[in-house]
């Protein structure tokens, strides 16, 4: 479904994945082009095949499968099933059409890329055409392999970053600044389960990060308003819950503000300056 309020009500569109009802996975929505329709990447969870649409498709049309190099009508086994929380598709916002995708996996069942496809690929063509940027594994411990995240970050061109996940806790958050050519270990920062972009600090050029790992040995809920280079601690767990955090966000139109989904126990929003409340 989408919505065009902010998310107050919510329109089904009238043609769902070609597969059926696939629950679980990760959507990604491109910057308006030209045409300003909606350009968007849809991976669903239980290994189906990844779709898109094209921001010149009426919401009519149906979804087509996303195609790749030696797969025209898509491959399946991006995420593999509904309780795993990968997010490994993202849209560069600065330049419509532009999407980044990281294909993984140790095991292929028949049909699906074998490892000489691990890497980050990228379209600037939403979505017709992809190319391979960063060709091996960004983790090679973890082989990218269950609760990754990888994210475009906001109003910074070619910048991304890229975690894990909650399962290797040794394992370093990652950057990119120049288009997921090259990437690079966040200094001090293991074991980022969870992360989001919030709205720049007064005078900074970078949105704030707000993170969920160990920053210098220790756990807890961090906040950065210089590009992952100092943190500032906003405590350890969110209102004392031991609850795990599914979704971490940040609000782009108020500093210091963020949001965090638990697992089983709602949703909290928190404030830099005012700590966290219970959402509404």
């Amino acid at each position: 479904a989408y919505s065009l309020d902010g998310g107050a009500t919510w329109t089904r569109f009238n043609n769902q994945h070609p597969n059926g009802a696939l629950p679980g996975g990760c959507l990604a929505v491109g910057a308006k082009g030209g045409s300003g329709g909606i350009n968007c990447i849809y991976v669903p969870g239980n290994n189906g095949k990844a779709v898109y649409r094209k921001s010149t498709d009426p919401i009519t049309d149906p979804w087509r499968y996303l195609p790749f190099p030696g797969y025209p009508t898509g491959f399946g086994n991006w995420v593999q099933g509904t309780t795993i929380y990968r997010y490994i598709v993202t849209a560069d916002k600065t330049v419509p059409g532009t999407f980044y995708i990281l294909v993984n996996n140790t095991t292929q069942p028949v049909g699906s890329p074998d490892s000489n496809y691990w890497g980050v690929w990228k379209t600037t063509d939403e979505g017709d055409n992809w190319t391979r940027v960063y060709a091996n594994k960004l983790d090679a411990p973890s082989f990218d392999y269950w609760h990754g995240i990888l994210k475009c970050t906001p109003n910074r061109t070619g910048e991304l970053y890229y975690t894990p996940g909650r399962d290797y806790p040794s394992s370093p958050m990652q950057y990119s600044g120049d288009g997921a050519v090259t990437w690079t270990a966040v200094p001090n920062v293991l074991n980022c389960r969870n992360f989001g972009f919030g709205k720049a600090a007064t005078g900074s050029n970078y949105p704030t990060i707000f993170m969920e790992g160990n920053v210098s040995g220790v756990y807890g809920l961090w906040m950065s308003i210089d590009n992952a280079a100092t943190w500032i601690n906003l405590g350890t767990y969110a209102l004392n819950r031991i609850d795990p955090i599914n979704g971490l966000t940040g609000d782009m139109n108020v500093f210091g503000r963020y949001y965090i989904g638990m697992a089983g126990t709602g949703y909290i929003q928190g404030d830099f300056v005012y700590g966290m409340r219970l959402a509404p």
